[in-house]
């Protein structure tokens, strides 16, 4: 049994998608697992930049995401080194470094899960093995990458 609520990094788009029809019951159910303390949100300075750009609805999202107390990461020297890092491997193209530098963010905080949508580039099998390589060759923890249907409350009885 768990001593803790697992720390789980959202990217915005997991914020957005409670707005969009595809995801919204997953992200939706997401929110409701943090509300309920099944898991600690954890979001970063970049988060709530891009939420500062929002569409309403997107920050009526948001605003419900930091009623649930999320752990806030500033952005270091250290995360953008590893973001760099991600790039230089070719983990991520370098018009993906802000989605490397969610990773790094969330790596160096020792999340459990970082959460994204769908996004390929990201989520796919190899950038995954990608990025839990990059961590181990610099004696950092591997990092889980999932999409919010793998954590929603939602699908856990059909999964």
């Amino acid at each position: 049994m768990l001593t803790r609520p697992p720390k789980i990094y959202i990217d915005s788009s997991v914020v957005a998608a409670c707005c969009d029809p595809k995801y919204r019951r997953w992200s939706k159910s997401l929110l409701e697992n943090f509300r309920s303390g099944l898991y600690k949100p954890v979001i970063s300075e970049l988060v709530q930049a891009e939420m500062a750009e929002a569409p309403e609805e997107v920050y009526v999202a948001y605003d419900e995401l930091m009623n649930c107390d999320p752990r806030v990461l500033e952005v270091t020297e250290k995360a953008d080194a590893l973001a760099d890092l991600y790039v230089e491997r070719k983990v991520l193209d370098e018009k993906y470094y802000f989605e490397a530098l969610h990773i790094a963010l969330a790596t160096l905080a020792e999340v459990d899960v970082f959460v994204s949508l769908d996004h390929p580039h990201v989520l796919h099998f190899l950038q995954v093995r990608g990025f839990v390589t990059v961590n181990l060759e610099m004696g950092l923890k591997p990092i889980q990458i999932r999409c919010p249907r793998l954590l929603a409350s939602y699908d856990r009885e059909s999964c």
